[in-house]
């Protein structure tokens, strides 16, 4: 009868350990995705909230840019190709003028940069096979996933598989 409640402990020490250990794992998984952008929106731009001066309990709106200069001088290179630029197939929504609208396009870029603004937002520059000039592409637009050495991968894992996050 004494072995029985001995195992008994012991098995309900192993579940309470076992409980533990998932609580932790899991929040340590939470802690780790809420650190990165997110995958499911197919966006990897993060909200970026300033601090006032005043009170630092409240924040401000999200870093906004008047003009293409104050962002091109904000936006820093954070990945380049070493040798030739890596070949990118992907969905973009873009603003049209003339039907004042978004449309989708489907674009191959020849990718030799990525670029990181002060937003957090993540852009592809490189030569477009549509255009025929060097673009820059905002990752957030992308509506599908990123067509890369026949893979798909989502905007965050591609930025993984590159080493950039």
């Amino acid at each position: 009868m004494e072995f029985i409640k001995f195992v008994a402990t012991l098995a309900f020490i192993g579940v309470i350990v076992y409980l533990l250990i998932e609580v932790c794992v899991a929040y340590n998984q939470k802690e780790k995705e809420e650190s990165r952008p997110q995958k499911n929106t197919g966006s990897i731009g993060l909200e970026v909230k300033f601090l006032s001066d005043q009170d630092t309990n409240q924040s401000s709106s999200p870093k906004k840019y008047n003009s293409l200069e104050e962002w091109q001088n904000d936006t820093k290179e954070i990945w380049r190709s070493n040798n030739e630029p890596i070949e990118t197939e992907f969905t973009y929504e873009k603003w049209d003028k003339s039907q004042e609208e978004f449309v989708k396009e489907r674009r191959t870029v020849r990718v030799n940069q990525i670029l990181k603004d002060g937003r957090m937002n993540y852009y592809l520059r490189g030569h477009c096979l549509a255009r025929g000039e060097v673009r820059t592409f905002d990752m957030q637009r992308m509506t599908t996933k990123i067509l890369y050495k026949s893979r798909r991968y989502d905007p965050v894992e591609f930025l993984e598989k590159l080493n950039v996050l």
